[in-house]
């Protein structure tokens, strides 16, 4: 996620070095801008801030809520037996997950699978 907002940004710095480089057309007598232009120049910038700020609040709450620590149980019904593992919300993934640990585990047609938040 990180490598997007920073190809965002290589690409917004590389147009805007483009545009600045450009050589400065000859002045025409031009009319002064009209009340519409004069808040565009101040709109478009505006919005463009506002996507950048939601952007990064959304990938800040998916950063965060991918941390938080769950405990798994898993509940073999063919034997009768718990295991119990600690598992970080990303790594979550239907019948399978990894825990903090590192191990990966992948559960059989007979086991259930109990998610709860540890406190």
């Amino acid at each position: 996620m990180l490598t997007k907002i920073l190809v965002t940004l290589l690409v917004i710095t590389v147009v805007l070095m483009a545009t600045k480089r450009r050589a400065p057309e000859p002045k025409q007598d031009t009319p002064l801008p009209s009340m519409a232009s004069s808040w565009l120049r101040f709109l478009a910038p505006a919005i463009a801030g506002v996507v950048m700020l939601v952007a990064a609040a959304f990938s800040g709450w998916q950063w965060y809520q991918g941390q938080q620590v769950l405990q798994v149980r898993i509940i073999d019904a063919e034997h009768q037996s718990e295991t119990l593992y600690e598992v970080y919300r990303k790594d979550l993934d239907g019948r399978h997950f990894t825990t903090r640990d590192g191990l990966y585990v992948e559960l059989g047609s007979t086991e259930r699978m109990e998610i709860s938040p540890i406190e």
